[in-house]
């Protein structure tokens, strides 16, 4: 943002502007003198200023006049007018036309002018301040409200593949509880965590009773050989045999999500009608 400050002194008397020129002359303004309000008008087009200081009674345009024009054209220019007559028609004329910003009373007092003219250019300093912070809470408010779209679209996503994922476990569920196959989901330290219905129904026992098992305490010696062998060699193995009279073919698959084993599923296959399993019968294997 330039941080120059730009003043205009509009007078059609010489010796009142030369004045002006003499009382601010340290100041670290730029400053522009002219002798009337349509000189003023023209400059303004090709540089506008942030503070204007006109007399109101010069011949041609006149200082309520210009300002009007001013207030239209550039609504940020702060407007201070001198004037030699305090009639009230005069004052509201101003008022109404050009939206001052403080009367100057002729005959000029040096250190009333002074004053406000470092009031008017405080007064320029804290809008451009304020400017800057609207337009940063502007910015910021941007920025928040994309963070909060894309915030909401990933919560969207994040929601769909959810629900996604349950409809696809709760669909596994009822695919593996359908299957005739029975089939059986083990840990790492063997924990038995999943058995679906076929093999509750193929054993006769109640799925309570098998979930959270070790699979050595529930299940029959040529599963548990076949399980021990698979977790020694790491790599999925099968095995045929009799299980009470059943004709029984159990594979197992292993799950590798990481580099380690973290888990094992065992799936059997009866080939004749099942029969109630006894625990005190004997294996049978080929």
């Amino acid at each position: 943002m330039d941080a120059t400050i730009r003043l205009m002194f509009v007078d059609d008397e010489i010796n009142i502007l030369r004045m002006i020129q003499r009382l601010l002359r340290n100041e670290h303004w730029e400053m522009q003198f002219v002798r009337s309000g349509e000189e003023a008008w023209e400059a303004l087009q090709e540089q506008p200023v942030d503070i204007i200081v006109t007399d109101h009674r010069m011949e041609g345009m006149t200082g309520t006049q210009l300002l009007a024009r001013v207030k239209a054209a550039f609504p940020d220019t702060l407007r201070i007018i001198f004037s030699g007559y305090t009639e009230v028609s005069t004052l509201t004329e101003a008022i109404n036309q050009g939206n001052i910003y403080k009367f100057i009373h002729k005959p000029i007092k040096e250190e009333d002018l002074r004053l406000t003219i470092r009031r008017a250019v405080e007064n320029v300093l804290l809008m451009r301040e304020n400017r800057k912070l609207t337009e940063k809470i502007r910015a910021q408010n941007e920025e928040l409200r994309q963070l909060n779209e894309e915030l909401e679209l990933r919560i969207e996503q994040r929601t769909r593949d959810l629900y996604l994922r349950q409809k696809a476990l709760e669909t596994a569920q009822m695919v593996l509880d359908s299957l005739p196959t029975a089939v059986i989901g083990l840990d790492i330290e063997g924990t038995i965590v999943y058995c679906n219905s076929a093999y509750s129904s193929y054993f006769h026992k109640q799925q309570g009773e098998i979930l959270g098992q070790m699979y050595e305490d529930v299940l029959p010696e040529p599963l548990q050989m076949l399980i021990v062998k698979t977790l020694e060699k790491k790599e999925p193995n099968h095995w045929k045999g009799m299980i009470s009279g059943q004709t029984i073919c159990a594979q197992t698959a292993l799950f590798y999500p990481t580099k380690q084993t973290t888990g094992l599923i065992l799936s059997c296959f009866f080939f004749k009608p099942k029969t109630r399993f006894d625990v005190s019968e004997k294996f049978i294997s080929k």
